[in-house]
């Protein structure tokens, strides 16, 4: 019974964790479609909808789902800010009426979002940042 009990645990350390793999990419995904709906509203001459939509990507996504936390964890706070800016720069070019500038906003989140996922995934971040030992 003893070597049954220490196979199964043996087992269950090697398994990855359900959420291993390409957790942080999906968050990425979700907050870009969020991002991609911001940029949509925005050319359709929406500012309120394109707004919303930003502030849903950064709030809802972005946050909300702990990836901003966890790159400030695994990668630095240097980082979390720098992808940070890029959410409010893209809502003062949509202020300003400046589809050049949303457009190139919306490409760097995007680039900065799976660049910054993979590395995420690469290290096995728990999507609770906070959990112990993680």
């Amino acid at each position: 019974m003893r070597k049954v009990v220490l196979a199964v645990c043996a087992l269950l350390a090697a398994t990855p964790p359900a959420w291993a793999g390409d957790y942080w990419r999906g968050v990425a995904a979700e907050t870009k479609a969020a991002v991609n709906a911001a940029e949509r509203a925005f050319a359709a001459n929406d500012q309120t909808a394109a707004l919303a939509a930003v502030t849903t990507a950064y709030f809802g996504k972005f946050e909300g789902l702990k990836m901003e936390a966890a790159i400030r964890k695994e990668i630095g706070a240097k980082r979390a800010f720098q992808v940070e800016k890029l959410f409010g720069e893209m809502r003062k070019a949509i202020k300003a009426a400046d589809a050049a500038a949303v457009a190139s906003i919306a490409n760097d989140l995007g680039g900065a979002l799976a660049e910054d996922a993979a590395k995420l995934d690469a290290a096995a971040i728990s999507p609770d940042v906070y959990e112990a030992n993680k």
